[in-house]
């Protein structure tokens, strides 16, 4: 009825932190291998969709592009455009479910010295599989990725490779 074109779209919980709501998102049909539209999010809603535990999010279409392409029901994939400084060294990733949150804290577990360590992260993007550590880790770390609930701070481990 305004005349605009919207989308909704669904992101990981855990990807929320990591996107910044000013950019323009790129849009592109399934199966298309390059960006038909380019939108803006309107709306990021406070809770997950029960069915999926994804966090839905409205785009509304500012750059039409092909845009006519998109029906009703058509799959839709979106990329956030982020802004990095050209001097950021290297990231540190992670593989996502290495990842544990407690009280609101995220942290990952690490070896050090033959025991368990906790250390606290600040996460960035997320691929899905693995997640960047935007601080909190030095790079060259051993984290740990097994058991993660049966472990506790100090423990002694045996490093399986």
């Amino acid at each position: 009825g305004t005349g605009g074109k919207y989308v909704r779209g669904y992101l990981k919980p855990k990807d929320i932190d990591a996107i910044d709501r000013s950019k323009d998102v790129e849009l592109t049909l399934s199966g298309d291998n390059k960006p038909s539209a380019t939108a803006k999010i309107t709306m990021l809603y406070p809770v997950a969709d029960s069915l999926t535990g994804l966090i839905p999010v409205d785009f509304e279409i500012t750059n039409q592009g092909s845009q006519q392409a998109y029906t009703p029901g058509a799959k839709i994939e979106g990329k956030f455009k982020t802004d990095f400084p050209e001097s950021k060294q290297q990231s540190i990733a992670v593989p996502t479910n290495s990842v544990s949150i407690k009280d609101g804290q995220k942290f990952v577990f690490v070896v050090q010295d033959g025991k368990v360590s906790q250390i606290n992260v600040v996460l960035g993007p997320s691929n899905g599989d693995k997640v960047e550590v935007v601080s909190g880790l030095k790079g060259g770390e051993e984290v740990i990725l097994n058991n993660l609930n049966q472990l506790q701070v100090d423990q002694k481990v045996d490093i399986e490779k």
